[in-house]
């Protein structure tokens, strides 16, 4: 009786590897049912535990990429075990491989500035699209609230400092194991980036180019509040 449910399970793997082959990803996802959990103890043993649910997933995108070069379906199991192995393995020399990757690309575009360019514009310095909006608000509140515009400016000034400290530890520590193997900023990525960077220093410098377009139709608004 045992053999016989043995058997049935290894036929029933079988179809569902060459219905994976075929493209449906319902099979993939039954395969991923039957052995995420063998997987994950494979990778629990090897790695870090707080590294395992995303080398899971890891190991089965692996497998569904590899489908075409396992040449016995019913063989699925031992096979994947030994993705998962390899998985792990690769976890453990990838980490200084990548910080060699990082310093090559830093030299490249330095993203870690243009986010600092991007932090220092959201905490209102000076020539940049968020400084006109804060000045404004400020030269308009204060002959009317005072007290609440200095307290006000006084907690502009902690969340830049909490903004400076925030950028220090992301951009400019040590990058922690577990986020080793994270890539860098890829092409398009890089490209949206200098976009809104520019948009920011456009703004900055250049606010007649928003302000032109606003201020019929806040002038308008204006006049009706007072009316």
């Amino acid at each position: 009786m045992a053999t016989r449910s043995v058997l049935a399970g290894t036929l029933e793997t079988s179809a569902l590897v060459e219905a994976a082959r075929g493209g449906d990803r319902f099979a993939f996802g039954q395969l991923y049912d039957r052995y995420a959990r063998m997987v994950h103890g494979i990778l629990l043993a090897r790695v870090p535990h707080s590294e395992v649910e995303d080398l899971v997933h890891d190991v089965f995108l692996l497998a569904l990429n590899r489908l075409g070069q396992l040449r016995q379906p019913a063989a699925f199991g031992g096979w994947l075990a030994q993705i998962a192995r390899n998985r792990a393995n690769d976890f453990h020399r990838r980490p200084r491989e990548t910080a060699e990757l990082q310093e090559e690309s830093r030299g490249a575009h330095d993203p870690d500035r243009m986010e600092t360019f991007a932090a220092l514009a959201a905490i209102g310095f000076p020539g940049l699209a968020g400084f006109l909006g804060q000045f404004m608000i400020v030269v308009g509140a204060y002959p009317t609230h005072r007290v609440a515009t200095i307290v006000v400016l006084l907690g502009v000034l902690a969340v830049a400092g909490a903004m400076i400290v925030t950028v220090q530890r992301i951009f400019f520590g040590s990058v922690p194991e577990r986020h080793g193997r994270f890539r860098d900023l890829g092409t398009l990525e890089l490209a949206n980036t200098i976009g809104l960077l520019s948009l920011i220093l456009v703004l900055g410098l250049l606010p007649a180019v928003v302000m032109d377009s606003i201020n019929f139709s806040v002038i308008t608004l204006l006049s009706r509040a007072a009316a």
